[in-house]
């Protein structure tokens, strides 16, 4: 009888004896074993080895279970076995949050439907994830039909009944350095650079970067203990949870002494406290400007991230806020931590679900810039890109690189929604240098309009014109077709020269052979997007009162008239957002950057200009009015001023500051700070000075 054989139909003991075979007997290696019918949840928990978690949406009666929505919670926990069921559906950022909770010698066990049958099969985890009307049996199988082979060809996945096709690697020899309470050399210098920082000169932060499981959050927590026993000060401690932050402070509690104080960011932020370091944690599930802020108020300070993580997270952390500790503290210090401590270097799961998932996809490495005229751009069609890992890898690598949260389960939706467009830009090498999804939404029945504006219905999907209809009430928004770009990348070394414009136009092109009525976009503010989306001749017409949990930015809605209906939308909406707009920076947007009033302000119309208002505002700059007095004028000005501007106000302080007093009417505190000055007398002298160049600027 051969090795497969004994394993059919054996139940709970033969699986029992399966799983100890392909186990890890050294104890340092994971594995992922696939589970296909007609082996269910109550079996394989009975032949897993404790302690062991089921994540289901659908366990057998008796079988406590962790719903697949809720599998991010098992992160900090440890279990020799997960047994993971997708009968009833898919979750992808699931199953690559629940790999970390197994420990080294365990197993990671997936119950899946025949895995020639799953990419054909209507998968119900995509029931709320599709845009109305679809189904999950509208869906393409793309992204499990990849997720399929690279079970199957990867030597050390175990597909039960079969063995494994390889092997486990033989361990490289790891380096535990110096420091006895480090495991490996990489954590010991981690904490290292922490301890320098705190006693070095202010300004110049410690920055971690590790993948999962190599011990980041246990360097802070050794650090930290060691610098409440040397007397360093307060030692204060985030992260986006305080859950994210349990791993540091149990490293740095031992033996009944007080560990260090956990606060949450936003009151550090609006509550600054004194403190010898400030650790953050999971630095890349706050916001960029929230780490700004903790930056800004807080000389001594250590960030720790997930780089490849599920959450999509680490890389925007990498883009956009290490570019703002490049400019605010050019100092700062990075150290990356490699070597794995839970455990071994080159553990089957982790490659597994690095491959499977892309959570370590990257751009293209460009052996050469290549030229403007080399590059073409189209669709990419979602069955061929899914098959071609090179290219995919590439497409998703800029996407992850660009995007502040890209999950893997984004991509799925990207290579299965039946209402997604995949679009990129090649050289002439075949690399993918920049990168697009679009969303399909609009055409929604009349008989459904009347209740979505009165905000009694909110249909999953269609973003554009349910929100330009239930909050710009733009009921008309409905009815037309809009093509909605829901993400865009561009290579780093192509950003400024053109690429990303060249993309929106083949868009745009395509969208208007389509039938399409508008291109639009919705995104997380800033002054730069705006003026992209405006140079590739898309216009402001809405912004969100709210700033994004993520993002801390404000969503900006734009659009780009490809029919005679979308003109007549954008126009009304445009002179619908120039008629409130005063109002709202003066109410729900007064905390708005001023930078982004600027760039959303460009081609507005506010009617005429009153050439009276030049008087008052060179009276106001001369000193013989006072603010309040020549405010009104130099509001009207000021937005007359904005709209016939390029929006680029990014280094204009004297604009930004009329913007925030003016416009927003922020308190004279506040307005000091920004202007670098102290009292309202000096404030106001900065003001009589901007003025004085608003009006030079107009003559």
């Amino acid at each position: 009888m051969d090795r497969q054989e004994q394993y059919i139909d054996g139940g709970v003991d033969a699986l029992r004896r399966y799983l100890a075979g392909v186990r890890d007997p050294a104890g340092r290696y994971r594995r992922l074993v696939v589970l296909p019918p007609p082996t269910d949840a109550a079996t394989a928990m009975a032949a897993v080895t404790a302690p062991a978690v089921l994540v289901s949406d659908a366990p057998p009666d008796g079988e406590d279970a962790v719903p697949l929505r809720r599998a991010a919670t098992l992160l900090g926990s440890e279990y020799r076995d997960v047994v993971v069921d997708v009968r009833a559906g898919l979750d992808v950022d699931a199953l690559a949050a629940v790999a970390g909770a197994v420990i080294a010698g365990g197993v990671m066990v997936i119950i899946t439907p025949a895995l020639e049958d799953w990419p054909g099969s209507a998968d119900p985890a995509l029931a709320g994830r599709l845009s109305w009307p679809a189904e999950p049996a509208d869906a393409a199988g793309h992204f499990r039909d990849r997720l399929v082979r690279c079970l199957r060809e990867d030597p050390q996945v175990a597909i039960y009944p079969a063995a494994p096709g390889a092997a486990l690697p033989r361990p490289a020899a790891g380096t535990a350095g110096d420091d006895p309470a480090c495991l490996t050399s990489d954590q010991a210098a981690a904490v290292a650079a922490v301890i320098a920082g705190a006693g070095g000169a202010p300004h110049r932060p410690c920055v971690l970067i590790a993948d999962r499981g190599r011990g980041k959050s246990t360097a802070l927590g050794i650090a930290a203990r060691r610098l409440l026993e040397a007397g360093s000060g307060p030692v204060l401690v985030t992260a986006p949870r305080r859950r994210a932050a349990e791993a540091l402070i149990a490293a740095a509690t031992v033996d009944g002494c007080p560990g260090p104080r956990y606060l949450p960011p936003d009151q550090l932020i609006r509550e600054p406290r004194p403190a010898g370091m400030l650790l953050v944690d999971e630095a890349a599930g706050l916001p960029a400007p929230m780490l700004d802020g903790l930056l800004a108020r807080y000389p001594r300070i250590a960030f720790a991230t997930t780089v490849h993580g599920y959450e999509g997270t680490g890389a925007g952390f990498r883009v956009r806020f290490l570019a703002s500790l490049d400019r605010r503290t050019p100092q700062w210090q990075e150290h990356r931590l490699t070597q794995p401590v839970r455990w071994a270097d080159g553990d089957p799961l982790e490659a597994l679900l690095f491959r499977a998932l892309l959570l370590d996809a990257e751009p293209a490495d460009l052996a050469a810039m290549p030229a403007t005229g080399q590059i073409t751009t189209g669709r990419e069609p979602a069955a061929a890109l899914a098959r071609d890992e090179s290219a995919l890898r590439e497409f998703y690598g800029l996407l992850v690189d660009a995007h502040y949260q890209t999950r893997p389960d984004d991509l799925r939706r990207s290579l299965e929604a039946p209402d997604a467009g995949l679009w990129a830009a090649r050289d002439d090498d075949g690399h993918i240098v920049a990168a697009a999804v679009t969303l399909d939404e609009g055409e929604l029945p009349q008989a459904l309009h009347t209740d979505i504006l009165a905000g009694r219905r909110r249909l999953q999907g269609h973003l554009l014109p349910q929100s330009l209809a239930g909050h710009g009430g733009l009921g008309q928004a409905l009815a037309l077709r809009h093509r909605r770009v829901h993400r865009i990348a561009v290579h780093p070394a192509l950003r400024g020269h053109g690429t990303g414009q060249r993309l929106m136009a083949t868009m745009a092109r395509a969208a208007r052979e389509d039938g399409l009525d508008t291109l639009g976009t919705v995104f997380g503010a800033t002054p730069a997007l705006l003026r992209f989306y405006r140079r590739c001749g898309l216009a402001a017409v809405q912004l969100g009162h709210r700033r994004d949990a993520a993002s801390a930015s404000h969503a900006a809605f734009m659009l780009r008239p490809l029919s005679g209906d979308g003109a007549t939308l954008t126009e009304t909406a445009r002179a619908r957002f120039a008629r409130d707009i005063p109002w709202r920076l003066a109410g729900p947007l007064t905390a708005l950057d001023p930078g982004v009033v600027a760039a959303l302000m460009p081609g507005l119309d506010f009617g005429a200009a009153d050439d009276a208002d030049g008087t008052t505002i060179a009276a106001f700059s001369h000193g013989h009015r006072g603010p309040d007095d020549a405010g009104p004028a130099v509001q009207r000005k000021l937005l007359h001023h904005l709209a016939a501007s390029s929006g680029n106000a990014d280094d204009d302080d004297g604009a930004q500051l009329l913007v925030a007093r003016f416009l927003q009417h922020r308190p004279w505190d506040e307005l000091a700070a920004r202007a670098g000055v102290s009292g309202r007398r000096a404030v106001i002298g900065a003001l009589r000075a901007a003025a004085a160049v608003l009006i030079a600027a107009d003559t």
